[in-house]
């Protein structure tokens, strides 16, 4: 468990599932925004979550991120 999944679990115990998922989805714009903002794209300054050795750990937490959305979501709708 890494250290984004650790603050999920302790935001779904102290504060809720919903601030956990608007955690989540506030993470996920930022961390698509870091891995975008490339030299490649213009950037005179990029962000050091498009630089080749963190873009695969940033993408594959936005990739959990969203899953854990879509499964909350689900959840909800399913009550």
């Amino acid at each position: 468990m890494n250290i984004g999944q650790t603050q999920l679990r302790i935001l779904e115990g102290t504060k809720g599932k919903t601030a956990a998922v608007a955690w989540a989805k506030q993470t996920m714009q930022a961390y698509r925004k870091a891995v975008l903002t490339s030299r490649k794209r213009g950037f005179a300054s990029p962000h050091f979550g498009s630089l080749p050795e963190y873009r695969r750990s940033f993408i594959s937490f936005y990739l959990y991120l969203k899953q854990y959305i879509r499964k909350q979501e689900e959840t909800t709708n399913d009550k």
